[in-house]
């Protein structure tokens, strides 16, 4: 096992000289071993740290999203509620003044309509959720897929 590891550490090293001889700006130093598509390649230490700068930032940002998905409130539907209240009261007022002719049966189908918009309305944001829901799981999903990379 001993005899394995020196002659790994051996195979780096000539490649390491290697990759120098061909890049002369370099010093040892500044060279790193790194594992891109499962394959050892030599890089310099600010390529390295770039991609995994840019590789932390799109993580970051998904991140950002997720928690933005989870507290932002369903601000739609709270003024589509606000809406059909405001509805409710219109009505209300049409049916109890005196100048206008606005009857009890108008009264009630458009009170049914707006009960139909209620519905829709919790359908349309139940579905929403669940959407939402569904797509917040995949993508801590796929954040612990990537950090376990």
């Amino acid at each position: 096992m001993g005899n394995i590891s020196k002659t790994s550490d051996q195979f780096k090293e000539a490649l390491l000289d290697d990759y120098l001889e061909r890049n002369p700006g370099l010093s040892r130093s500044q060279v790193v071993l790194r594992f891109k598509n499962g394959k050892p390649v030599f890089d310099t230490i600010d390529k390295v740290m770039s991609s995994a700068s840019v590789r932390m930032s799109k993580q970051n940002q998904q991140e950002l999203l997720r928690k933005q998905m989870e507290v932002k409130d369903d601000e739609r539907y709270q003024s589509s509620c606000a809406s059909i209240g405001n509805c409710k009261q219109m009505i209300d007022f049409l049916f109890a003044v005196t100048f206008m002719t606005f009857s009890l049966a108008e009264k009630k189908e458009n009170l049914g309509a707006l009960k139909r918009c209620e519905r829709i309305i919790l359908d349309r944001t139940h579905t929403k959720f669940n959407i939402k829901k569904e797509f917040l799981e995949m993508m801590s999903a796929s954040a612990r897929i990537s950090r376990t990379r």
